[in-house]
């Protein structure tokens, strides 16, 4: 298991640059495995996205950014596993281009500082209490910063990501038994942290979030309208 080749005839025209990001990303070992950020680095991705200039997309990310409104935790949980699970390569790479561009330490996390110098670089109207509140609600984890993960979260286009065919994938994620419905404990099925101890009222209050018609659990419809407002104006 783990096993691969890079010797046969297609792997000619390929770099070694090439080849070593391949056998990172291929580790089989999870902790000597290249994160996402990790990739982004490598010598073989960054020559490719020094030759894009960044102030388009660094912008258009920024506006994303400023517009991003998941308010809700399972707003925030299903947007974050569609991104994870089911974006493409092509969503992916402005996002990659322009985190690179305002992580000016190169730590793998935006600070508050690095995000506040970004707006008034490419967006200067935008207002330091805008900053702020643009923070708290991409901060998924409370952290102070946001991370890789939390970016590409926050800035992706979501016009695009929210098809029908991706929400009813997302929806299955919590619809455990398959019944048509997420119930609390299904919640806390896929968001509870295993043996951390968690208020079942918070799995109740979820719910409620979402649930229009007061019956105690999320429908499909009701999943849906919930999603939609992500990209509602």
């Amino acid at each position: 298991m783990g096993d691969y080749k890079l010797d046969e005839p297609v792997w000619d025209l390929i770099s070694e640059e090439g080849k070593d990001l391949v056998k990172k990303l291929l580790t089989y070992d999870s902790t000597r495995r290249l994160s996402a950020y990790e990739a982004l680095r490598h010598p073989w991705l960054s020559k490719f996205i020094d030759l894009i200039d960044a102030t388009e997309v660094t912008t258009k990310a920024l506006l994303n950014l400023k517009g991003f409104k998941a308010e809700q935790k399972m707003q925030q949980a299903a947007i974050t596993f569609i991104v994870q699970n089911l974006a493409s390569h092509e969503e992916f790479n402005e996002l990659q281009i322009a985190f690179k561009d305002l992580d000016q330490d190169m730590d793998g996390k935006l600070t508050h500082q690095e995000i506040t110098a970004g707006y008034k670089k490419y967006l200067p109207e935008t207002t330091d209490e805008e900053i702020t509140r643009i923070l708290e609600i991409a901060d998924a984890d409370g952290s102070g910063e946001i991370d890789y993960w939390e970016w590409v979260v926050s800035t992706i286009d979501k016009t695009k990501l929210l098809s029908e065919a991706k929400m009813r994938a997302a929806f299955s994620l919590f619809d455990k038994d398959g019944g048509g419905t997420i119930t609390p404990d299904e919640i806390k099925e896929t968001l509870g942290i295993k043996g951390k101890k968690i208020d079942d009222n918070i799995w109740d209050e979820i719910v409620k979030e979402v649930d229009d018609d007061g019956n105690a659990e999320i429908s499909y419809i009701e999943f849906k309208e919930m999603m939609e407002k992500l990209i509602t104006k």
